[in-house]
C-alpha cells in the first residue's frame, strides 16, 4: 500500500516538475511580449505562486492575489488545457480556499487545441489577451456576474479567436462587459434572463451574428453595442428607456424594429446607414429622436407616435424610400436637414403642436406636392423647403412670424402663396425660383422686412394686399417693384378667377365689397361660374371662398346690333370659311393675347389654311363697324 502511495507520489512530482518547466519557457515568452510588444504591462504579475489540476490531465497555475481574507487568486495559465476547459470558482492551496475572481492577461494565449471554456461566477476581471489568438475555440460559457468593462482600443480577452461562433450567458449574469466580443465571428448569443446591462461595443463589428433575442431584464444597451452586426430585425427590450448612440448603426441587414413600450429616447445615430432598414414600429411612450438617428434607411411608412416631441437633426435624412410620414400631435421641433433628401416624400402635414422648422428641413424632397404647415408654427428655418421643385400647394398657419433666408428656394411648382397676418421678415431669396407662382397674398398690415432678392419672380405678379393698405405696399422697399397690387380682405382668403386667364381678370374692391369682372380686349363678360350675372356683383366673405368669372371672345353688348346676326362657316375649320354676308371688308386674324397674325381682304370667302391648329380671334370690319369672333382651326 505504501509502495503505491509512494509511486503515486513520484508520478505527480514529476508531472508538477515537467509543467514547471514547460511554464517557465512560456513566462520568458509572456515576459518579452509584455514588455516589448505591450510596454504599459510593466507591473503584471509574471511568476505564479501555486498549481492544482482542474480535470483529467490539466494543470491551473496560480498568482495569490489577496493573502487576507477574502483569499483571491489570479489564474496565471494552464498545460494541456485542450478540449474543453472549467475554470473553478474556488481553489485551495495549503488549506485555505481561495476564490478565482481574475484571469492574467494572454493565460491562455494561442491555445489552439482550446475548443470550449467555461468561466465562472466568481471571475470580476478578465485581462487583455486572456485568450488571444486561440483559433480553435468554438464555444464560450459565460458564468461571471459582474466583470470590468474593457477599455476601447485595447485587445480584448479574445481577440483573434477566429472560430469562436457560440456564446451563452449564464442564468446569474447581469452584466455584459464593454467591449468584450467586439469583431468575434460569433454566430449564435443567448442571453440569460437576469441580463440587465449590455455594454458599449460588446458586440460590435459581429457581422456572422445574425439573430438575438434580447431580453427584457436589459435596462441599459451601451454606444456601438451591436453597429456593423449583421442582425436582420430587432425586438428593443419593454424596459429599456433609451437606446445609446450608434447602438445598430450600419447594421447592413437590419430589416425590421420593434421598439419597446418604455422606450424615451433614441440617441445619435442608432439606426443610421441601415440601407435595408424598411419597417419600425414605434411605442406610444418614445419623447426624442436623436440626430442622425435613421439616416440613409429604407423606411417606406413612418407613423410617429403621439408622445414624440423633439427629432433632431438629420434623423431622416436620405430616407429616399419614404413615402409616406405621419407625425404625431405632441412633437415641438423638427431638427435642421431632418428629412432632407427624402427624394419619394410626396405630402407632409405637420401638426399644430409644432412651433419650429429647422434649416433644410425638408431640403430638396423633389416629390413633395402638398405642403400643410400647422397654426402654431412660428418659424421656418433657412433652405428648409428649399428645392422642393414638385411643391404646388402650401398652406400655412397664422402664427407664423418668421420665413427664413431660401425657405422655398426653387420650388418652381409653387401656385399661390399666402403669408400670414403676423410674419415680420422674409429672408433673402426665400421665394427665388418660384416660377410658377399665379399670385402671392400678403395679409401683415405692415409689410414684412424683405431683401432686394426675396422673390426673384416676374414683377407681373399679382400682389393681393389687406385693404386701406395699398399705399404701404405700393412704397415699402422691394414690395414696390410689383407692378400688379390689388386689395383684398384679409380675414378670409378670397380667389377671383377668370375662365381663361387671357380674356380678362376679376378685381375686388374693398369700400364696397363687391367683386368686377373685367375682360381683356376683343372679349366680353358673360357670367359667374354660379350662374349669376350681376357685374360688379356685391359680396359678404364669411369663409374661404373663390370666385370664376365666365368670359367669351366677342365684343358682348358693346357690338353694333347689325353686326350681332353676323357668322361664318364652317367653324371649327380645316382652312376656307364663308360669311353669311357679302359685305365683309377685311379680316384681322390674331392670337389670344391681341397680337395681329394676318390680315386678309374678302371676296366671297376667306382661307386659313396657313394657320396652326388651335383657337384664334377674327376682327371682322364691314360698312356696319368691326364684329369679333372666335375662330377654331383643326
Amino acid at each position: 500500500m505504501k509502495t503505491d502511495l509512494e509511486s503515486k507520489n513520484r508520478t505527480i512530482n514529476s508531472l508538477k516538475t515537467a509543467v514547471a518547466k514547460t511554464l517557465k519557457s512560456k513566462v520568458k515568452v509572456l515576459g518579452f511580449l509584455l514588455v516589448f510588444v505591450f510596454p504599459y504591462s510593466c507591473k503584471a504579475q509574471l511568476f505564479y505562486d501555486f498549481v492544482d489540476t482542474c480535470g483529467p490531465g490539466k494543470v491551473m497555475y496560480y498568482s495569490v492575489t489577496s493573502d487576507v481574507e477574502p483569499y483571491t487568486v489570479k489564474v496565471f495559465g494552464g498545460y494541456d488545457t485542450t478540449g474543453h476547459l472549467v475554470i473553478p470558482d474556488t481553489v485551495r492551496s495549503s488549506n485555505i480556499l481561495y476564490s478565482v475572481t481574475s484571469i492574467m492577461q494572454m493565460a491562455f494565449y494561442g491555445d489552439r487545441g482550446l475548443i470550449s471554456v467555461e468561466i465562472p461566477q466568481s471571475i470580476r476581471e478578465i485581462e487583455r489577451l486572456a485568450f488571444g489568438n486561440c483559433a480553435g475555440l468554438t464555444s464560450v460559457t459565460w458564468n461571471a456576474q459582474e466583470v470590468l468593462p474593457f477599455e476601447p482600443g485595447t485587445y480584448h480577452p479574445f481577440h483573434g479567436c477566429t472560430g469562436l461562433a457560440n456564446l451563452t450567458f449564464g442564468e446569474q449574469v447581469r452584466i455584459v462587459p464593454d467591449y468584450a466580443f467586439y469583431g468575434l465571428p460569433l454566430a449564435r448569443v443567448t442571453f440569460s434572463n437576469n441580463i440587465t446591462n449590455i455594454g458599449r461595443s460588446a458586440f460590435e463589428n459581429c457581422s456572422s451574428l445574425l439573430m438575438v433575442n434580447i431580453p427584457n431584464s436589459v435596462l441599459t444597451i451601451g454606444s456601438y453595442a451591436f453597429a456593423w452586426s449583421g442582425l436582420s430585425s430587432v425586438i428593443v427590450p419593454n424596459y429599456l428607456r433609451k437606446l445609446d448612440t450608434a447602438t445598430f448603426y450600419s447594421c447592413d441587414q437590419l430589416s425590421s424594429v420593434v421598439l419597446g413600450s418604455s422606450l424615451d429616447t433614441i440617441a445619435d445615430l442608432v439606426f443610421a446607414q441601415c440601407p435595408n432598414l424598411r419597417s419600425v414600429l414605434f411605442e406610444n411612450s418614445l419623447k426624442h429622436i436623436g440626430k442622425t438617428a435613421f439616416a440613409a434607411s429604407s423606411i417606406e411608412v413612418l407613423n410617429l407616435p403621439a408622445s414624440l416631441k423633439t427629432i433632431d437633426d438629420y434623423a431622416f435624412a436620405r430616407c429616399d424610400s419614404l413615402r409616406t410620414l405621419n407625425f404625431g400631435s405632441s412633437l415641438l421641433t423638427i431638427g435642421n436637414y431632418a428629412f432632407a433628401d427624402c427624394d419619394t416624400l410626396s405630402t407632409v402635414v405637420i401638426p399644430n403642436s409644432v412651433k419650429q422648422i429647422g434649416n433644410s428641413a425638408f431640403w430638396n424632397c423633389r416629390s413633395l406636392d402638398s405642403l400643410v404647415l400647422g397654426f402654431s408654427l412660428e418659424t421656418i428655418g433657412e433652405s428648409a423647403f428649399e428645392e422642393c421643385s414638385s411643391m404646388r400647394t402650401v398652406k400655412i398657419g397664422n402664427s407664423l412670424t418668421t420665413i427664413g433666408k431660401r425657405a422655398f428656394y426653387g420650388c418652381s411648382m409653387l401656385k399661390s402663396l399666402i403669408i400670414p397676418p403676423l410674419v415680420t421678415s422674409i429672408g433673402d431669396w426665400a421665394f427665388a425660383y418660384c416660377n410658377s407662382l399665379e399670385y402671392v397674398t400678403a395679409k401683415p398690415g405692415t409689410p414684412p422686412t424683405v431683401d432686394v432678392n426675396t422673390w426673384g419672380i416676374s414683377i407681373q405678379t399679382p400682389l393681393y394686399v389687406p385693404c386701406s393698405k395699398y399705399n404701404d405696399y405700393a412704397e415699402a422697399e422691394y414690395w414696390k417693384e410689383f407692378v400688379n397690387i390689388e386689395e383684398r380682405p384679409v380675414d378670409y382668403t378670397i380667389v377671383l378667377n377668370a375662365n381663361n386667364p387671357s380674356h380678362g381678370k376679376v378685381v375686388y374692391n374693398c369700400p364696397t365689397s363687391s367683386i368686377e369682372a373685367v375682360p381683356s380686349e376683343w372679349r366680353y363678360f358673360v357670367k359667374w361660374e354660379d350662374g349669376n350675372t350681376q357685374n360688379p356683383r356685391h359680396v359678404v366673405i364669411t369663409s374661404d371662398t373663390m370666385f370664376t368669372a365666365i368670359f367669351e371672345i366677342g365684343m358682348g353688348a358693346n357690338e353694333p346690333m347689325a353686326l350681332r346676326s353676323l357668322k361664318f362657316y364652317p367653324n371649327p375649320t380645316n382652312g376656307v370659311v364663308s360669311f353669311n354676308r357679302d359685305d365683309i371688308q377685311k379680316v384681322e386674324v390674331m392670337d389670344l393675347n391681341g397680337k395681329l397674325l394676318d390680315v386678309q381682304e374678302y371676296s366671297t370667302s376667306v382661307d386659313f389654311s396657313n394657320l396652326s391648329s388651335g383657337t384664334y380671334i377674327l376682327r371682322i370690319s364691314t360698312p356696319d363697324g368691326i364684329a369679333v369672333r372666335k375662330l377654331i382651326k383643326k
